[in-house]
């Protein structure tokens, strides 16, 4: 078959019409998905075969055949596909009408075969990404405008011409406004081999024939009112059911549900830390309150069940007063709504067994969520992509746009609320999301993993809600897929490297698909991050954290503030190495009192504050009052090791000190680390000169600095005493050269290599200066009581710099007593010629930073602020350099005598 599909020719029929002779095979394609292809085939009620073949080593594949009622017929998942192809079919056309066939290559690697039993009319779409051309096709081929398309959006056009049918120009790339519709176009592609281009605007299908465009009419659907526009017969359901869903028996009075809130006082203070994270601004019932008093329940009104933004559409003129105009409507976010998370907040709201939530049971809040979240899902175009003004996501295939969506909506307020809701509202919600499942569930992880981190919890969900086996193993699949993608480290990437706080975001989806799953496997992924994430802080010993981020490749904080909670107050029972984090809390007796005031002062409050997303409710439903704290911080712990996480964290835990080292070069690309001399701030010194001033620092605009500096250096009695950040490269241990425009380079990170002698505890990292000939050995000793560091420095060729520096960052701030002494007393900011430092608290306690022989050294002790601060001393090196020549420097560090 599958010769015949590449060399078959296709053999077009008029609409409606197939040859009653007995004829060869039809082939078409193949088509290339990148991601998703529909192909329309238009049916006369004579029976038609169709098999097809998706081809793509290692692709990972949704396949699915609809009927003319748009009803699943066949469905196939292929992950990964194998190397001869995944087949589908045979499968029988044999009822008058328009079948679709929908395929998903979530790689954007995979190509279609198509094979037909005898001709028929057809159109193809290739959604929300390219279009690409395919053998056999016509070089005219025709597009439906339909009725209520406002604009035509076309961009990356290439060998191909739009003309409408009043005979104008072609249209080019950009928004088009568009005058008649109802109307058929011509596409032409004078080469039909290498054209393609991106569209939007509504739903673009390339059709054989005008006939055939005529018929499948863009794939929309129009209510009996005449005038709402949809693009799957699923939301024409939708529509009967919202009235009745909206009806006021069903919904309540707003007012007295608001009257609920706070109900019970005496129950909402009996357990004051607990119940205040529901007060949260990131938790429940803030949204709860919103999505109370936001929502449209007319079930006479367009917009009923929408929350939010329809009451700055409600009386505007036409369309402006419309969510169903085929493309992004400002302040609408994926879907007819706002955004937020209100069909959630009811949802749980409704389940939540608590002495204080005068909510459960509430039928009127099942009733609310549900016409949310239909209204939403009406709102769904034809390509399985919600509009929404903040993301290009019907016109950009960007993986990661959608996980934001289904992460927070649709899927939470489905798995609380569908399992109680008659049968026929819950088929056709279940409908609705198989769609979103069968679309995005093959979709690869992208580099800001945190963002397909979102469908974990969605998946969980969706099999939560609906009860099918499938769904259940297929989350199950994709828990499997995120967890084999971890680098050996143990990490999950952002920006194809590790990130110290947006690992939270990914940490907190990872913890509550573990809580909705009961998944135990999948626990694994979870422990060996954190595992990783917490050999990069060590407590100090007068509370807190202190943590390093000189090889975070995102943002500017530390594991000690890691976004979203992380899996903190999910799984503090579950993991020690997540319980460790619960530890930090004691209840007692001034904290809970503290805690009942923020409470009773929030229930005065007319409107509670309210902030997105809704993440903090976590912290309350898994509440533990008994976390596992078996586990022990790295630097604590008894005896002596050196671990090597992946060949990227080196930890070294000695009897006097506990360090580590980051060695590695995860990106595969630089792209990925902001293009140093275009986009990466530290190239240039800080705004206001922040690293001499104590300024703050853009947690946004930062650079991995690698090169196998110290990250941190640790010791039992001082704390930390050396810290390395991502902020600038004055903020990292390792060798700085300013040229004579005062830009900055520091080790290339495509160059570092290192070796690891774990039994001699020696460590060595070669590198070279970015845009400089200047290549650095550096040599770590790690001795039971000092870290001996040798910086062979050698010319490629003669240069001569503005400055050249060995920077070493000291952790500043708040550290009562601390001093930066060569002998006894302290040293003023400026420079000095000297073989020692000392680093010392009021106690005592510190560290010796000791040389091989006096050089100018130069003290800065109003380093930048962050999460904390980060000040230095500079190595002043030579500046002049022969080709050829070598320079060594010597220093230890060691605990205080």
């Amino acid at each position: 078959m599958r010769g015949s599909l590449l060399t078959a020719l296709l053999v077009l029929a008029g609409a409606g019409e197939c040859s009653a002779a007995p004829a060869p095979p039809i082939a078409m394609g193949p088509f290339q998905p990148r991601p998703a292809l529909a192909l329309y085939l238009v049916t006369d009620g004579r029976p038609c075969a169709l098999r097809a073949r998706v081809s793509g080593k290692g692709e990972r594949v949704s396949i699915r055949l609809f009927d003319p009622d748009e009803k699943v017929l066949a469905r196939r998942f292929a992950y990964p596909v194998s190397d001869s192809g995944e087949p589908f079919g045979p499968a029988q056309l044999d009822r008058a009408g328009i079948y679709q066939l929908r395929v998903v290559c979530g790689l954007h690697r995979g190509t279609v075969e198509v094979e037909l039993s005898r001709p028929l009319p057809y159109g193809v779409s290739f959604q929300n990404g390219d279009f690409k051309p395919w053998p056999g096709q016509p070089e005219v081929m025709h597009v439906w405008v339909p009725r209520r398309a406002e604009i035509f959006g076309l961009a990356a056009a290439r060998g191909v011409e739009f003309r409408a049918p009043d005979g104008g120009a072609p249209i080019h790339d950009g928004e088009t406004p568009l005058g008649a519709t109802d109307v058929v176009w011509q596409a032409r592609f004078p080469d039909p081999k290498t054209w393609s281009f991106r569209a939007w605007g509504f739903p673009v299908i390339l059709c054989d024939r005008p006939a055939t465009a005529r018929r499948i009419r863009a794939s929309v659907e129009y209510l009996d009112d005449g005038r709402t526009v949809v693009c799957h017969k699923f939301q024409k359901r939708i529509a009967e059911l919202l009235p009745g869903l909206l009806d006021r028996k069903n919904v309540g009075d707003t007012q007295e549900l608001l009257s609920l809130l706070f109900a019970r006082k005496t129950e909402w203070l009996a357990e004051p830390e607990r119940n205040i994270e529901l007060l949260n601004a990131y938790s429940l019932w803030p949204t709860l309150q919103e999505a109370l008093e936001k929502q449209n329940t007319d079930p006479r009104s367009h917009w009923g069940g929408s929350v939010g933004a329809w009451r700055s559409k409600e009386g505007k003129p036409f369309p402006e007063n419309r969510w169903d105009r085929l493309r992004p409507v400002g302040g609408l976010r994926a879907g007819a709504s706002g955004g937020g998370q209100s069909a959630e907040a009811l949802g749980e709201a409704y389940s939540l067994a608590a002495p204080f939530n005068a909510y459960r049971g509430r039928k009127e809040l099942l009733y609310r969520a549900a016409s949310i979240s239909l209204r939403n899902l009406m709102s769904l175009d034809e390509a399985e992509v919600f509009y929404t003004s903040d993301m290009p996501m019907h016109r950009d295939p960007y993986a990661g746009f959608p996980g934001f969506v289904l992460g927070r909506m649709y899927f939470p307020e489905y798995a609380w609320v569908a399992p109680h809701m008659p049968p026929e509202i819950r088929a056709v919600w279940t409908e609705a999301l198989w769609h979103l499942f069968d679309r995005y569930h093959p979709m690869g992880l992208v580099s800001a993993r945190n963002q397909s981190a979102h469908f974990l919890p969605a998946w969980a969900q969706f099999a939560i809600g609906s009860g099918d086996p499938e769904a259940r193993k297929l989350s199950r699949e994709y828990a499997r897929y995120f967890a084999a993608t971890a680098p050996a480290a143990g990490y999950h990437v952002e920006s194809m490297g590790p990130d110290c706080t947006y690992c939270g975001m990914q940490h907190w989806h990872m913890g509550m698909y573990y809580r909705l799953s009961g998944d135990r496997e999948f626990l694994e992924a979870i422990r060996k991050s954190y595992r990783f994430f917490n050999h990069t802080v060590a407590p100090e010993p007068g509370g807190g954290m202190i943590g390093c981020c000189n090889f975070a490749h995102r943002t500017a904080g530390t594991f000690a503030g890691e976004q979203w909670t992380g899996a903190r107050g999910i799984l503090h029972a579950v993991l020690p190495e997540v319980g460790l984090w619960a530890s930090r809390h004691v209840s007692t007796p001034e904290s809970r009192k503290k805690a009942a005031s923020h409470i009773e002062a929030r229930m005065r409050s007319e409107r509670l504050e309210i902030k997105r997303p809704l993440f903090r409710t976590s912290g309350y439903r898994y509440w533990n009052e008994a976390p596992d704290t078996s586990g022990v911080w790295p630097a604590l712990e008894r005896g002596e090791f050196l671990r090597d996480f992946g060949g990227e964290l080196i930890a070294v835990k000695r009897r006097g000190y506990y360090a580590t080292v980051y060695v590695g070069r995860p990106t595969p690309h630089e792209m990925y680390i902001h293009r140093r001399g275009t986009t990466c701030a530290a190239q240039d010194p800080l705004p206001n000169d922040a690293e001499n001033t104590g300024g703050p620092v853009n947690a946004r605009q930062v650079c991995p600095f690698t090169g196998g500096g110290l990250s941190q250096l640790w010791t039992p009695g001082f704390g930390t005493a050396i810290v390395a950040a991502n902020w600038s490269a004055l903020c990292h241990n390792g060798l700085v050269a300013v040229d004579a425009n005062d830009k900055r380079a520091w080790a290339d990170y495509f160059s570092v290599r290192h070796t690891l002698d774990a039994p001699r505890w020696t460590l060595e990292v070669d590198s070279r200066l970015w845009n400089h000939p200047i290549r650095a050995a550096r040599r770590y000793a790690f001795g039971p009581d000092a870290v001996e560091i040798q910086l062979a420095l050698r010319a490629e060729s003669a240069v001569r710099l503005k400055d050249l520096i060995e920077n070493i960052p000291l952790l500043g701030g708040k550290r009562n007593g601390l001093l930066i002494a060569c002998g006894q007393g302290p040293v003023e900011d400026g420079t000095h010629t000297t073989d020692r430092l000392r680093l010392r608290d009021q106690a005592g306690q510190g560290v010796d930073i000791l040389f091989d022989r006096p050089y100018p050294i130069r003290v800065r002790t109003r380093g930048p602020k962050g999460a904390m601060q980060v000040n230095r001393v500079e190595v002043v090196l030579p500046v002049e350099w022969a080709a050829g020549q070598t320079r060594t420097l010597r220093y230890r560090i060691r605990p205080a005598p």
